[in-house]
């Protein structure tokens, strides 16, 4: 399974993905799958990680998932995206 940290150019994209139908969500996202067909990674994020399913425990209406990481790969030419204000603000990019 992969997992992406989005890159601080990617802000718009982030809301685009955030306020779409789980169906359609990376349907405009560019991204890479694993030569093994086992990760997708979004394509100028500045984190992957290659991940396993761990425990799955539910909790209320939701699900607790574990997933411990088997790989990661940085990109160090670009930062991670991070929220400055938790009253709305956008990111940065």
């Amino acid at each position: 399974m992969g997992v992406s940290v989005l890159s601080e150019l990617q802000g718009e994209m982030a809301f685009r993905i955030a306020g779409r139908p789980s169906s359609a969500r990376l349907s405009d996202v560019p991204v890479a799958v694993a030569a093994d067909e086992t990760a997708v990674h979004v394509l100028v994020a500045a984190l992957h990680y290659r991940c396993r399913l761990g425990t799955t425990s539910e909790v209320g209406d939701h699900w607790l998932v574990t997933l411990p990481v088997l790989t990661s790969t940085s990109h160090d030419d670009v930062e991670p995206m991070v929220f400055r204000s938790r009253s709305g603000g956008a990111p940065r990019g």
